[in-house]
C-alpha cells in the first residue's frame, strides 16, 4: 500500500477485497491490472 501512499485502516481491506473478487473473475489478470484497479477506487472513494 506504499505505492498509494495509504496508511493502515478499513480502505485497504477493500481494496484488497475489490482486486480479490475482480482476479476471481477474470477481470484482472496481473499486477498491472490491479494497480489500476485500485488507483480507480483510491480516487472514488476520495471523492465522497
Amino acid at each position: 500500500m506504499a505505492e498509494f501512499k495509504l496508511e493502515p485502516g478499513p480502505l485497504i481491506g477493500k481494496l484488497l477485497a475489490a482486486v480479490d473478487e475482480a482476479q476471481a473473475v477474470g477481470d484482472v489478470r496481473d499486477k498491472a491490472q490491479a494497480f489500476v484497479l485500485a488507483k480507480k477506487l483510491i480516487k472514488k472513494e476520495r471523492q465522497k
